[in-house]
């Protein structure tokens, strides 16, 4: 995982975080009040983005990861390039990263996609990014190796 400069990213990695930045509006979170939104390119250059549902039922809520990455299949869109995913900023300036559902999820949607491709990740008034792969996020991962035949 790297720390960089938003600065250091390429031109179509910073639109990208400015769509997660804009879905971080659509968020909706009574419960914590973290909001989150995400967007992810894919290789046709098309952008699905989402924001954070969360209820007071946890086994309801949606994360933005999962709704950007729903919404872009749903649309026949499987090879994804990259995702962004920017937040609130937490305590201290603190940096949310994907939960660990949706680190597992992400893990599932690279698989289908064929590449790890890059998570982009900032807290809103960061002037730093971090960039790291779905893989690096979760490296032990469950997946189809432990299929029972």
């Amino acid at each position: 995982m790297e720390e960089k400069d938003i600065e250091e990213l390429k031109q179509e990695e910073k639109e990208l975080l400015e769509s997660a930045k804009e879905a971080v509006r659509n968020s909706y979170n009574p419960v914590t009040g973290v909001l989150f939104g995400a967007a992810i390119l894919t290789e046709s250059g098309k952008v699905y983005t989402g924001s954070n549902i969360y209820h007071s039922s946890t086994g309801a809520n949606l994360c933005a990861e999962r709704i950007a990455a729903a919404s872009a299949f749903s649309d026949g869109e499987k090879k994804i390039k990259a995702l962004a995913l920017v937040s609130e900023d937490g305590a201290e300036g603190k940096t949310f990263f994907p939960c660990g559902i949706c680190r597992q999820f992400l893990t599932d949607v690279s698989e289908i996609s064929g590449n790890d491709f890059p998570v982009i990740v900032k807290a809103l008034k960061a002037k730093r990014v971090f960039v790291t792969s779905v893989l690096e996020l979760l490296p032990y991962h469950y997946d189809n190796s432990f299929k029972i035949e």
